[in-house]
């Protein structure tokens, strides 16, 4: 078993800002580091969301994907009662800037979480001190960020892997909304308040998620995945030509490639076509930052501007 501590988190580096691409991609180094061909993929939480886009975006390296209280949207819609409203995240983010690390806020915290064990004081004191070791309060307030944002519902129809999602009876209606949209995914409401997997033990997780993975290896890879195909072209390329003539256009067209080969190179694309001032590329997954990284870029700085277009695909 392979414990993955994503960016932000324990002894990870705190970045500017935590995305789900971005936890992805710490999945990715650690199963090409360890070498690690296949795995099965289990996420809890705000993790399950991560491992479900993991899951569409490399279907071969995901035998079998389980998803523990997945919360694939952030903000409530009308048929998605279990986020919240955007004035509660971000009263959400202010509370754990202000008051993340003291006793009083950790202690409800850990109650609000797991009310079966609210009169016990060594859950409540290991909670207390687990979670203040785990962020600082900035990266706690963009953790909560991260959460807000948080939007995978459209992904949940591209997932071909088998996939078994769990929950306790008090969520059970974010679990059936989860599995009723993944392709012939399981689902399973195990007894229980909170939401630790390790309730009553983890005796109803572990033998949920035994009896799943005692499906057998899964050979078969599927045929679809998410990706992102981005088409870039330079505005007003024919009259800026024009403008400057043709050897410091020449120069200019240059510069703009090399901007965007290097936009590639960070974000792990793939050059697909080039022709005349505009690109066509393939990104993993949904690369918003990289996307953005496109139109606002170092091509801009440098006198072009490029109109970068996206599509996710499955």
């Amino acid at each position: 078993m392979t414990l993955v501590n994503t960016r932000g988190m324990g002894l990870s580096d705190r970045p500017r800002v935590t995305t789900i691409e971005s936890r992805m991609d710490d999945v990715l180094a650690v199963l090409d580091t360890l070498e690690i061909e296949r795995c099965s993929l289990l996420g809890i939480g705000e993790t399950a969301a991560t491992s479900i886009v993991f899951a569409a975006t490399y279907p071969e390296r995901v035998e079998r994907l389980i998803a523990f209280l997945p919360f694939v949207r952030g903000r409530a819609t009308a048929d998605y009662p279990w986020g919240s409203t955007e004035e509660e995240w971000l009263e959400e983010q202010r509370s754990a800037r202000e008051r993340w690390g003291s006793r009083e806020y950790l202690e409800e915290f850990a109650r609000f979480m797991n009310p079966q064990w609210a009169d016990d004081p060594a859950y409540v004191e290991a909670f207390v001190w687990g979670h203040r070791h785990s962020l600082t309060p900035s990266a706690a307030a963009d953790f909560r960020r991260m959460q807000m944002e948080t939007d995978v519902t459209d992904v949940l129809p591209i997932v071909r892997v088998p996939t078994l999602v769990l929950g306790k009876q008090r969520q059970e209606g974010l679990i059936r909304y989860a599995a009723e949209r993944i392709p012939d995914a399981e689902a399973r409401v195990l007894p229980g308040e909170g939401a630790a997997i390790h309730e009553d033990d983890g005796i109803h997780s572990v033998h949920a998620i035994d009896d799943f993975l005692a499906g057998g290896r899964s050979d078969e890879v599927p045929d679809s995945l998410l990706t992102t195909m981005l088409f870039t072209d330079l505005v007003g390329s024919t009259e800026r030509a024009a403008a400057l003539g043709d050897s410091a256009w020449r120069d200019l067209l240059a510069q703009h490639h090399a901007a965007v080969r290097r936009a590639l190179a960070r974000f792990r694309g793939e050059e697909r076509d080039t022709a005349g001032d505009g690109f066509g590329a393939r990104i993993a997954a949904a690369a918003g930052a990289g996307r953005s990284r496109f139109a606002d870029g170092e091509g801009s700085r440098r006198g072009s501007r490029s109109r970068a277009d996206g599509a996710r695909r499955a």
